[in-house]
Parts: structure tokens; sequence; C-alpha cells
């Protein structure tokens, strides 16, 4: 009879725990201004902006109380029968076809992982909480899911970049691209931020340059202390990608030109190129970077020259007095620098009038290319004069 008693009783246990639990809704599903968390979330995905809009603004007043919930919706798994039977429907008649998926929602799961992502990165530092499961979705989900979680790692900071960095040495191209997108997302600097977008800046692949090199510009003079440690580092292409990103940061004219000029006397061609022109582009010239664009008219590499060259017609109307030094380019070994020194002539107009006898020469030339730019710099420098 005990023994009965204690069964009994252990049934009426279990029976009220399963109802307790049956009655508790899942996080998700709670109820805020009426609508469940997981609305709120598709809401983010929304094609009207109001809508986006007022999600937006939902999350932000949730802020951490929302976390439990999202991390809940980015485990979202479509259940393998709806997956089978939208995978059957599809090879149907389109009747059957139609009579199926009108009943059967469809397989969603990817699109709400990648909208609760979206809501956590609006959330931002106070996610924390969602930063194991974010990092899951980085290296295991589809495109778009991945994507999301990249953002949102990035948007809430601390240790939720570490994933973002290891990312970028990923060899799968995907990644790398999440990685570059999330870390431009990082407001916080430190050297491993700057270095990882650095190599993500000199990946081969150019949609994965591109946002990296948005990043780095988004955090502004924060990046000139690990620019400057980058430039001393043995990697070429560490070396080159920081030089190219002085020219991006906003950096004061006065701290940025001491450090270009002395890459401009880099070992490898590459980095003095790239420092040639990121000193010729990047801002207005003065005196001194005009003096180091000539002084770099000597450089034994053809392609740093020619970098100077456009340099100096970049900034003609700071340059004139390089007009002797571009002459000079005119009997370069090289036809490109040539042709480069007679187009960026033509460029400066009357100040390089003391350059028509050279350049009348150069029209009679043998290579094709230089006998053009130089006949069309002549006419741009005579245009220019006639008014006078």
């Amino acid at each position: 009879m005990k023994k009965r008693w204690i069964v009994g009783g252990l049934v009426t246990i279990t029976i009220l725990i399963i109802g307790i639990l049956s009655t508790r809704r899942p996080p998700e599903s709670v109820v805020f201004n009426g609508k469940s968390l997981k609305n709120w979330a598709l809401q983010m995905y929304a094609g009207d902006q109001r809508l986006r809009l007022e999600a937006t603004a939902q999350f932000r007043a949730l802020g951490s109380n929302a976390v439990p919930g999202l991390v809940a919706l980015l485990k979202t798994r479509d259940s393998f029968i709806r997956k089978g039977i939208w995978n059957a429907a599809s090879k149907m008649p389109a009747p059957i076809k139609n009579a199926i998926t009108t009943r059967v929602r469809p397989p969603d799961a990817a699109r709400i992982r990648s909208t609760a992502a979206r809501s956590l990165a609006v959330i931002g530092p106070d996610a924390q909480g969602a930063v194991p499961a974010l990092a899951h979705l980085l290296w295991k989900d589809e495109s778009q899911g991945r994507l999301e979680a990249a953002l949102a790692l990035g948007a809430i900071g601390g240790y939720a970049v570490t994933d973002l960095i290891k990312a970028a040495e990923s060899k799968d191209s995907n990644l790398r691209y999440a990685s570059a997108c999330g870390l431009g997302n990082v407001r916080s600097c430190d050297n491993a931020l700057v270095f990882a977008l650095l190599k993500l800046g000199g990946d081969t692949n150019a949609g994965i340059a591109v946002p990296a090199g948005s990043g780095l510009s988004k955090l502004g003079t924060n990046a000139l202390p690990a620019l400057k440690m980058a430039l001393e580092s043995r990697e070429l292409e560490l070396r080159r990608q920081s030089t190219r990103a002085l020219g991006t940061i906003g950096a004061p004219r006065d701290e940025i030109v001491p450090l270009l000029l002395k890459m401009s006397n880099d070992k490898e061609p590459l980095c003095r190129v790239q420092a040639i022109q990121t000193l010729g582009t990047s801002v207005v010239p003065n005196p001194v970077m005009v003096s180091g664009l000539v002084g770099a008219l000597n450089d034994p590499a053809t392609e740093v020259r020619v970098a100077a060259i456009r340099g100096l017609q970049q900034g003609h109307r700071m340059a004139a007095r390089a007009v002797p030094d571009l002459v000079r380019c005119l009997d370069d070994g090289s036809p490109v620098v040539r042709e480069s020194a007679a187009q960026a002539l033509g460029a400066f107009g009357t100040p390089a009038k003391s350059a028509l006898q050279r350049l009348i020469q150069a029209a009679d030339e043998e290579d094709a290319k230089v006998r053009a730019a130089a006949t069309a710099a002549i006419a741009k420098i005579d245009a220019l004069e006639a008014p006078n």
C-alpha cells in the first residue's frame, strides 16, 4: 500500500511539473506592446521604414531584457517534417503544390535567426549575454545569418570582437567578408582590431577589401597609434595597407606627412608607391610634400616615379616649382614616365610655359602615347595662355 502511495505521488508531481512547463510561454513569445518578441524581430526586416524604426525603438527600450528571448530565436530550426513537406510540394503539380503551401507555413528559421541577430545589434553592448550564440551563428549559419551575426558582434564589442578577428583569417571568403563588415561596426579601437582590418584591406577580393577600408576610416584618428606600429612591421602588405590608411583616417597633415615621407624610402617599391600615392592624393600639398614628391622622381622604380608625377599633377596649383623637374622627366628612359610627365605639364597650364620647347620635341618622338600626350599638353598650355 505504501509503495502504491509513493508511485501515485510521483505520478501526480510529474503531471504538475508537465502542466507548469506546458503553460510557460517561451521567452521569445512574451508580448511587449501588443506583439511577441519574435514578431518585433521580424519587423526589423519590414519593407516599410516606419515599421523598421518602430521595431528599432522597441529593442532599444527593452535593452538587455530582450536578450534571452532573442538568443532563443537565434537557435530556431525548421522541423524536418516542414522542410520535407515543402521540398515534396515543389515537385508536385501546381494545384497540389498550392494546396499544400497555403496550409503549411514555409521554412523560415534562417530568416528568424537573421532578424534576431539584427535586433541584438540594435541593443549593442547590453547584449553581451548573446555573444556565444552569435559566435555560433557566425561560424555555422548561412550567408545572411552569418553577416547579421557579425554585425551584431561588432555592435556589441568587447570580447565579442574575438571571433570576428579569428574569422578574418579564414580561408572562406564569405567568413572574411562577414568579418570585415562586423569589424567595421566596432567603435572601440585596439591594435588587434586595426591589424585585422589592415589585413582584410589587402584582400584580393575587392568585396572584402572595401568594407575593411571603410571600417578603418570610421575609426578615424583613434587608429593612428596602431597604424604607426604597423608601419614598422616586417610584413610588406601590413606596411602598405597602413600607409594607404593614413590617407583615410582624417589625421592632421603635420602628423601623417612625416610618416609618409619616411615610407617613401621603404625598401619595397610597393610601399614606396603607396606612400607617394597617399601623399599626392590625401591632402592639399604644401612645400614639404612637394619636395617629397620631387625627390621621388629620382626613384629607381618606374612605378614610383609615375606615382610621384601623378601626385604633382594632382596638386599642380601648389607645385608649379616642379615644372623643371617634370621637364627633366621627358628624358626618362621609360615611355610611361615620359607620357605621364607630358600629361602633368599639360595640367599645369600656363605655369608650364617654359616646358613648351621640350614638349614640341616630345611631340615628334617615336612612342605614339608620348607623342599624343605631348601634343595634348601643348594644346592645353597654348589655350590657357591665349586670353592673356
